[in-house]
C-alpha cells in the first residue's frame, strides 16, 4: 500500500513538472497584448477588460482618489522641508558618477547568468523556447543622416541580442525585418512571439540563477578585504608638499 501511495505522489510531481506553459505577447499600433496559455485554457492579461461601474462605485473611487491626492501633497511638503533642512546643515558633496553598463556588457551578463549552473543547467535553459518570434521595424530619424545612424545602431543591438538569445534559449520560426524609412519622422515597430516552457524547466532555471547570485556574492565578499586594505594603504601614503 505504501509503495502505491509513493508511486502516485511521484507521478503527480512528474506531471506538475511536465506541465506546459505558454506566454504570448504582441505589440503594435493597436497596443500591447499579453496572455498566458495553460494547456487548453487561455488567460488574457492585457488589455484588461473594462468594467462598468455603478454611480455609487464611481463616487467611492473619487473619494479614494481625493484622499490619495491629499496624502501625496502632504508627503511632498514634508519631503521638501526635510530636503531643505538637510541642504542647509550639510556641505554639498560632488555626486559620484555611476558607470553605466553597455549593451554588450548586459548581454554577456545574461549569458553568464544562464550558464552559471553548469552543463545540466544549460540544458534546462535550452528548454525555454521562443516560437513564432516576429520583429518588424521601420527606422526613421527625421533626416537621412540621422536615420542611417539610428538604423546601424538598432541593427547592431538587435542582432547582438538575437545571437545571445540563441545561445541561451531555443529559437524557432523567427522573422526579423529592419528597414530604414527615409520618408517618415517616427519609427514604427511590431513585435510578437510566444515563450514556451515547463514548470520543471522554470524551477531548474531559478536554481541555476540562485547559484549565479551566490557565486557573485561570495566573490564580492572575498574581494572586499583586499579593496579595504588597498584604500588604507593609499591613505597611509604621505602626500608630497608642493
Amino acid at each position: 500500500m505504501g509503495w502505491i501511495i509513493l508511486g502516485v505522489i511521484v507521478l503527480i510531481i512528474g506531471l506538475l513538472l511536465w506541465f506546459p506553459i505558454r506566454v504570448g505577447v504582441s505589440s503594435g499600433e493597436g497596443g500591447v497584448a499579453l496572455w498566458v496559455k495553460l494547456l487548453f485554457y487561455t488567460v488574457r492579461i492585457l488589455p484588461k477588460a473594462e468594467k462598468k461601474e455603478t454611480p455609487r462605485q464611481a463616487e467611492r473611487r473619487k473619494r479614494r482618489e481625493a484622499r490619495k491626492d491629499r496624502k501625496k501633497l502632504k508627503s511632498e511638503k514634508k519631503k521638501a522641508a526635510r530636503k531643505k533642512k538637510e541642504e542647509s546643515s550639510k556641505e554639498e558633496k560632488p555626486p559620484k558618477e555611476k558607470q553605466k553598463k553597455t549593451l554588450q556588457e548586459w548581454l554577456q551578463l545574461i549569458k553568464l547568468f544562464a550558464q552559471s549552473g553548469g552543463r545540466i543547467a544549460r540544458r534546462f535553459w535550452k528548454g525555454f523556447r521562443i516560437d513564432h518570434f516576429t520583429l518588424q521595424m521601420a527606422v526613421a530619424g527625421g533626416d537621412a543622416a540621422q536615420t542611417a545612424i539610428t538604423y546601424g545602431k538598432i541593427n547592431a543591438a538587435v542582432y547582438s541580442a538575437y545571437s545571445v538569445a540563441g545561445q541561451v534559449v531555443t529559437l524557432r520560426k523567427t522573422n526579423i525585418r529592419i528597414v530604414p524609412d527615409f520618408l517618415s519622422e517616427q519609427s514604427r515597430t511590431k513585435i510578437s512571439g510566444e515563450l514556451f516552457f515547463r514548470v520543471g524547466t522554470l524551477l531548474a532555471a531559478l536554481f541555476s540563477g540562485g547559484i549565479f547570485l551566490l557565486k557573485g556574492f561570495l566573490a564580492e565578499k572575498k574581494q572586499r578585504p583586499d579593496k579595504e586594505r588597498d584604500a588604507l594603504e593609499q591613505q597611509a601614503v604621505p602626500q608630497k608638499a608642493d
